[in-house]
């Protein structure tokens, strides 16, 4: 998840550190906060009451 320290405009670290950590993850797409929440906001709701986590 990036809470700021993968964004250039917060982040305490050289940009080019930056890029590298991004490269690495798939699509350069890092997680941001709200990814796991919408995720738990579809679990709760009526359209996830069939997962099983199987």
């Amino acid at each position: 998840m990036d809470t700021g320290y993968l964004t250039a405009a917060t982040a305490d670290r050289d940009l080019t550190v930056i890029e590298e950590v991004r490269a690495a993850f798939p699509r350069c797409h890092v997680g941001a906060p709200d990814d796991p929440a919408r995720l738990i906001a579809w679990l709760v709701s009526d359209d996830g009451r069939w997962g099983s986590g199987r």
